[in-house]
C-alpha cells in the first residue's frame, strides 16, 4: 500500500486494490478542499502558494505525482513555492522547512513516514513558522502517533482512499472499541477491509479458485466499509479521496461532503 500504483499498469490478472490505498490519491480530498476555499465555495484562507516535502523514494515520489498532476489540471495559478524531494531518513528538518518559510508558503504537505513528519511538525514549531494549513502523509491515521503529537498535531490534515464513515465501517469501530478499547484507526480498518474483499468474492463463487474469483471481483460491485468498490480490468474502484483532520486529538472526516463528520478547521 502506499506506493503501489505502478503495480496496475503492469497487467496482473489477480491484483486488486481493495481499498486501493495509493499515493498518488491519498491528497486529492484535501487539494480539493483547498479548491474549495479558493473559489469560496468553503470559508477559509487565501490560498496562494504551496510547498511539497516529499521523501525520495516510491512512496512520496507517488503522493508528489499526485499532488502536482492535481494542481495543473485544477488549479494552475496555485503556485509550488518549494518542491522538494529528500533522502529518508531525514535526520535534520531545518534546511527544508527554513525553504518552506522563506518562501512563505500558505499551504505545506509534508510526505516522510511518521518519524520524519514528526521531526518537520516540531522544526516548524522551533522556526516560529505557521502555514495555514499543513499536509502530512503518514503518521495522523496512527492513533498512538495523534497521541504522541498532543497539540503539536492539532488542525493537521491527511488523506485516505476510502470512506470510513459508513454504516459498516462504524460496525468494525464498535468490534474494534469493544475488544481493544479504542476507536479503530485507519489502516487497521484498511487492513480489515483487505479480508472483507476476498471474503465477499469467496461467498459470491463459493469456491477458492483464483480464477474464479478474479472473474467475479471484475464483475460484481463490493459493498465494503470503506465504500462500493467496483473493479475494472487493472483491479482498480475509481478513486476515493477523503481528507481527514486531527481536531481535539481525534481523527475526524472533513471532506467531501456527504463524507465529513466535522467542517475544517484552519489556523
Amino acid at each position: 500500500m502506499g506506493a503501489h500504483s505502478p503495480s496496475f499498469e503492469q497487467g496482473y490478472q489477480y491484483f486488486f486494490g481493495g481499498p486501493p490505498l495509493l499515493g498518488s490519491w491519498y491528497p486529492l480530498a484535501f487539494l480539493d478542499l483547498v479548491k474549495a476555499v479558493r473559489s469560496g465555495t468553503v470559508s477559509g484562507p487565501q490560498f496562494n502558494t504551496i510547498a511539497l516535502l516529499f521523501m525520495n523514494n516510491i512512496i512520496g515520489q507517488d503522493a508528489r505525482k499526485g499532488t502536482l498532476d492535481f494542481i495543473s489540471k485544477n488549479m494552475p495559478d496555485l503556485k509550488v513555492v518549494v518542491d522538494e524531494l529528500y533522502d529518508s531518513p531525514l535526520a535534520n528538518a531545518d534546511p527544508l522547512i527554513a525553504k518552506a518559510r522563506q518562501a512563505q508558503a500558505d499551504i505545506v504537505m509534508l510526505g516522510g513516514n511518521p518519524a520524519e513528519n514528526a521531526l518537520m511538525l516540531r522544526t516548524l514549531r522551533v522556526q516560529g513558522f505557521q502555514p495555514k494549513a499543513v499536509w502530512i502523509y503518514i503518521g495522523p491515521h496512527s492513533l498512538p502517533w495523534v497521541k504522541e503529537m498532543g497539540e503539536l498535531g492539532e488542525r493537521v490534515f491527511t488523506g485516505f482512499t476510502g470512506d470510513a464513515s459508513t454504516s459498516k465501517a462504524k460496525t468494525v469501530d464498535q468490534l474494534y472499541r469493544s475488544k481493544f478499547n479504542q476507536p479503530i484507526d485507519l489502516y487497521i480498518l484498511a487492513g480489515y477491509n483487505y479480508g472483507y474483499v476476498l471474503e465477499a468474492a469467496v461467498n459470491g463463487t463459493k469456491s477458492l479458485d483464483n480464477t474464479k474469483l478474479r472473474d467475479w471481483l471484475k464483475s460484481s460491485e463490493v459493498d465494503t466499509p470503506l465504500g462500493k468498490l467496483k473493479f475494472d480490468q487493472r483491479g482498480l474502484p475509481q478513486p476515493i479521496s477523503v481528507a481527514y483532520q486531527i481536531q481535539n486529538g481525534q481523527v475526524l472526516a472533513v471532506w467531501p461532503k456527504g463524507t465529513e463528520t466535522k467542517p475544517a478547521i484552519f489556523r
